[in-house]
């Protein structure tokens, strides 16, 4: 018998054995691989759930107090926005449970299956909750403040020193008898940053000098903001670093700024001049390093002043600076340090101007260094992705009603999320939204 017979032969005779095997395996496999999907299918459900409650729980216990009677309606509202069901076509039912300490809330999802169901199994429960403790611990908050010309109108200094008081008060009423787990900076900015005149002659590797502070000639005037004209005194403002220096952490090679004082023939021993304008010119108050003490934050704020142009980018810097645990400001916990949040509040009212020849910033006389506000806008937005990736809460206000809408979308870009932006045309808009991110700084974290 040939080969083609023999199996000719099998076919027909096993025919209906293997007929019967196919028949009873087939379903077995389809079932398994059906079972296998709707499986899967639960658990991405599941984690949609979970993430979609964690952050609802957050935002709604920044936005409430305990007791509130929004908070369910919040809840809901927070929720469906992070799990719409007409989209995942997932029914499901929220719970809360709302204290003093903690806000608790539950959800149950039901998936409903493709395949198990012709096992009887027509949906898979899916359960998530989640805790939000209502405390405050370990915050490091730099409040970036703009101190520009433009502040003056319509005295709208005063109305940020209102809001700024109302953060500092919002944030430690809250810690109660926690206040050492608050820190707070502050960086007024315009077109410079003050350091503070502690580091004049600071060279952190040499040794310490009784008196660092050098005496200008007699006869020598400048126009100032340490107080009127001055003959002997650097109020702390800085020169802006070459770029990338200024968007970068800080280098430690601080070097004194010379002025020239005027030109004269080196045979005259005796001469008199008058500087129009130095990095003391709009100099704003000095940098508040992170602190926990109430009193010297509010006396910081009480100083803020309105003088000079807006450079965003270099106030940016140097609140990531105040915050860093690096040189030259170094109060700030490390990086990696789990117990603390740190968070950056950034305020402008105005669009960046880097000004014409007749205007000294932290970059000289105007655009002499060929520095354009294109430049500044792109150096603010690299310093605002710096700060997230070093995973610094970024939020950003922009006040008053006359900013264009491209700086209003820089902003925005800026904060960590588009709900971290606020737009504040008014002074009580503007303290609403210092008094909302103080309270969601209330160190509200996720406890499973």
């Amino acid at each position: 018998m040939g080969m083609i017979q023999f199996l000719r032969k099998y076919w027909y005779d096993s025919g209906a054995s293997l007929a019967a095997y196919m028949a009873l395996t087939i379903p077995i496999l389809v079932g398994s691989i059906g079972m296998a999907t709707d499986v899967g299918m639960s658990y991405l459900v599941r984690a949609r759930l979970q993430g979609a409650l964690d952050a609802a729980a957050l935002a709604t216990a920044a936005a409430t107090s305990s007791g509130d009677a929004d908070i369910g309606e919040k809840l809901d509202a927070y929720f469906e926005a992070n799990y719409p069901p007409e989209k995942i076509g997932v029914p499901y039912d929220l719970d809360f449970t709302d204290s003093d300490e903690a806000l608790q809330v539950s959800a149950m999802a039901r998936y409903n299956t493709m395949f198990v169901r012709v096992l009887g199994i027509d949906e898979i429960n899916i359960a998530a909750s989640t805790t939000i403790t209502r405390a405050v611990r370990g915050i490091e908050a730099v409040l970036v403040l703009d101190n520009t010309g433009s502040m003056s109108n319509n005295n709208n200094i005063q109305k940020l020193r209102d809001a700024a008081e109302t953060f500092v008060n919002t944030l430690y009423d809250r810690a109660g008898e926690d206040e050492e787990y608050v820190k707070i900076g502050i960086v007024p900015y315009s077109s410079t940053v003050n350091v503070g005149r502690y580091g004049l002659g600071l060279n952190p590797d040499g040794s310490a000098y009784g008196d660092p502070f050098v005496t200008l000639p007699n006869g020598v005037t400048y126009n100032s903001n340490c107080g009127g004209s001055s003959t002997s005194r650097w109020c702390g403002c800085v020169l802006a670093e070459n770029y990338p220096g200024d968007v970068e952490e800080f280098e430690n090679n601080v070097g004194a700024y010379l002025y020239r004082t005027c030109s004269y023939s080196n045979w005259t021993k005796a001469w008199t001049c008058t500087v129009q304008s130095t990095p003391n010119r709009y100099c704003p108050p000095p940098i508040t390093p992170l602190t926990s003490d109430r009193e010297v934050l509010l006396d910081a704020i009480d100083d803020l002043r309105a003088d000079g142009n807006t450079l965003g980018n270099f106030g940016m810097i140097w609140g990531y600076r105040v915050v860093s645990p690096e040189f030259p400001f170094e109060e700030g916990a490390a990086w990696d340090d789990y117990i603390w949040r740190k968070a950056v509040v950034m305020m402008t009212d105005g669009d960046n101007t880097i000004g014409n020849s007749s205007f000294y910033s932290a970059y000289g006389w105007g655009a002499m260094h060929g520095i354009s506000t294109a430049d500044i806008n792109d150096r603010f937005e690299e310093v605002c992705a710096l700060l997230r990736s070093q995973g610094v809460l970024v939020y950003t206000i922009v006040f008053t009603s006359g900013i264009n809408e491209a700086t209003k979308d820089m902003y925005r870009a800026c904060a960590t999320t588009s709900n971290m932006y606020y737009y504040a045309p008014s002074g009580d808009d503007l303290e609403e939204a210092f008094e909302k991110i103080a309270r969601e700084l209330s160190n509200l974290h996720v406890s499973n």
